[in-house]
């Protein structure tokens, strides 16, 4: 990415944003407790990983930090709603991504609706995993296209045409070119799934075709915390534009989620696609054709969303740079294309048994010492070139007043002999400030800090009004010493790979085609031979079946026969049958009258003994009453 110019980084002064004169302030109905807060700059993109996000990275200041300005009204449709107006999670993280990496609110269908069983049951786990994950990314990307579209027709159109048409560079860049490129994008992955429904073949020569034009995001990317800025402060301090956006988040298809949570859309997608890839290429087998253009793709994003991100650090570090210049009481010119600020911070200078206020500005190849003066702007007393700094870490000791470290500054040409070395002791209230200082000096100069105790300090450097006595010009820094590889010359490097990759993958293809041709003509001569022999087993099978045909007809006529004679034998077999029951039932008769009879003889038998039983009592009771009486005769005879 070419360099910032000065001319250019003037222009990215610190917005300061008056109300508009039609609209009156109504900073009333602003509450304290909930103000529209965006973070100062934004994180690399770079930084994002399959874990996403570290929680201290810039990335968790947009959720932990973008939310909306409510009034009372806001409130009460909030309540209702349920919705906090706050940015979403940035989707790629763990927790949405097992694999469920979307911003879609509504998912359509299944990878695999279309697909036939037999189609299903040929795939292995790693193929479905693989073709649902490819599936998501095209649905995500239509999410994604669908939002591009919103932010177009129901933000930036009816800005355009309102009186805040002046704010619609700053808040939505280039937002229509990535709308443009994404349509391709998503057109591409269409086609070949429509091609290809059941083995979705070629992410990686997409990626490799179009990915090229993601570098586009780099202008969006680097304005993105400017447009919050801006956002944040038009929210805030004009009542008019706040009921403008109130307005078109009313609207259904903007989902109750308002201008900034789409803002961030662009910037969370981008990062979302080696996200992706990496998914692919974890469930492609590395013996598959496609494995290589694959992670060449990755690499290739990878090195396009860097190069996105030093175009975002770089605009986010001049626009630093431009609001440091400005502070100065001084006409100072800092910037250039390779420097940057690496941290700034209040200390205290050691005067003997004096502290005087300082502010030093640490930036990679330039140290600025500055105190404040009564205009609460910065007066410059000196600057050094950092190639010609040392510092010195003061270890603990009974005499020391706090964290402290110094600093010697050899003049250029000059050597570390101790007349010719200029010292500064600094100190800070915080132990972390001044270890930040050391680290800071080590990770840029990748020099060794060394350490001495206060006692042994020297102070006999003055730095009241000494601009220039310790500045040394910038062109005497060896700016090729260990100058890493441009990301430009990286992606010409990827493109070159990429096009050899492609074209090894043209031969493979047309090598299978010249094969797959020899074996169709094979598979036609054989089919050929097939034919006939089918052929003539067909006019075997036609003559067999007039055979059977004849004998089916014969077999038919003799079950006929044996069918009628089957019913003259079941009928005469019914009217014997009939006859012998009716034989049976007047037997039955003649017997059950034959029990009724012998029944009937059986009672008058029994009456009759029991008549014959009586008389013989009567006759033994007579019996014996004519004994009785003869025994009486007999006794009468005697006496």
């Amino acid at each position: 990415m070419p360099p910032i110019s000065a001319k250019a980084a003037a222009n990215l002064t610190p917005l300061k944003d008056e109300p508009e004169e039609e609209e009156e302030e109504d900073r009333s109905r602003l509450t304290p407790s909930s103000p529209f807060t965006t973070p100062a700059t934004m994180g690399r993109m770079s930084d994002v990983s399959p874990s996403l996000e570290r929680p201290e990275s810039r990335w968790s200041m947009f959720k932990q930090s973008h939310v909306r300005s409510l009034s009372q009204t806001d409130s009460d449709r909030v309540s209702k709603s349920g919705n906090k107006w706050a940015l979403p999670l940035v989707e790629g993280s763990r927790s949405s991504l097992a694999i469920r990496i979307t911003d879609s609110d509504s998912p359509a269908g299944q990878w695999s609706d279309g697909l036939t069983p037999e189609q299903m049951e040929a795939m292995d786990e790693k193929e479905k995993k693989r073709m649902k994950i490819i599936f998501e990314l095209v649905e995500t990307e239509k999410d994604y296209v669908r939002d591009l579209k919103i932010i177009i027709e129901n933000f930036m159109r009816p800005m355009a045409d309102s009186k805040f048409s002046k704010n619609v560079d700053v808040l939505f860049s280039n937002v229509d070119e990535l709308l443009s490129i994404n349509s391709d994008f998503l057109k591409a992955f269409e086609t070949k799934m429509k091609q290809q429904p059941s083995s979705f073949h070629g992410v990686g020569e997409i990626f490799l075709e179009l990915g090229e034009k993601f570098t586009k995001y780099s202008l969006y990317c680097a304005n993105h915390s400017v447009a919050l800025s801006k956002l944040q402060n038009l929210v805030q301090t004009n009542r008019g534009f706040r009921m403008f956006l109130e307005d078109i988040c009313k609207n259904p298809v903007t989902r109750q989620l308002d201008l900034g949570g789409f803002l961030i859309k662009p910037v969370q997608r981008i990062c979302k696609y080696p996200l992706l890839l990496k998914e692919i290429i974890k469930n492609t087998n590395e013996d598959h054709r496609e494995y290589p253009i694959l992670a060449l793709a990755l690499e290739t994003v990878q090195a396009i969303i860097a190069q996105v991100n030093d175009g975002a650090k770089a605009a986010e570090g001049v626009r630093k740079m431009v609001e440091v210049q400005n502070s100065f009481t001084e006409k100072l010119n800092i910037i250039t294309p390779t420097r940057y600020l690496v941290r700034e911070d209040n200390f205290n200078l050691i005067r003997g048994d004096s502290k005087k206020a300082r502010k030093l500005f640490f930036f990679n190849d330039l140290l600025i010492v500055a105190r404040k003066d009564w205009q609460s702007k910065f007066r410059l007393l000196d600057q050094f070139n950092l190639r010609h700094c040392r510092i010195c870490d003061i270890v603990e000791d009974n005499d020391q007043p706090g964290p402290m470290f110094e600093i010697e500054v050899v003049p250029a040409g000059g050597s570390s002999a101790v007349s010719k070395v200029r010292r500064f002791l600094f100190s800070t209230d915080s132990v972390k400030i001044k270890n930040g200082w050391i680290d800071s000096y080590r990770g840029v100069t990748s020099t060794s800090v060394k350490k001495k105790k206060f006692s042994d300090t020297v102070i006999d450097g003055e730095d009241e009004e000494n601009v220039s006595g310790g500045f040394i010009e910038d062109d005497q820094i060896d700016e090729e010493k260990d100058k890493p590889i441009p990301i430009a010359k990286k992606l010409e490097m990827y493109k070159e790979e990429a096009k050899k990759a492609l074209i090894e993958e043209y031969k493979l293809r047309i090598s299978e085609l010249e094969k797959h041709v020899q074996l169709t003509e094979q598979f036609n001569e054989e089919a050929k031979q097939k034919l006939a022999d089918k052929e003539a087993k067909y006019l075997e099978l036609e003559a067999a079946k007039l055979e059977l045909d004849a004998t089916l007809w014969t077999t038919q006529c003799a079950l006929s026969e044996a069918q009628a004679l089957i019913e003259t034998i079941k009928t005469q077999m019914t009217e014997t049958v009939q006859k012998k029951e009716e034989d049976i039932e007047r037997v039955n008769v003649v017997l059950q009258a034959s029990v009724t009879e012998a029944e009937v003889l059986k009672v008058e038998i029994h009456n009759t003994k029991k008549e014959s039983e009586a008389k013989l009592v009567e006759a033994k009771a007579e019996v014996s009453r004519m004994k009785q009486t003869m025994a009486g005769i007999e006794t009468e005879k005697l006496n």
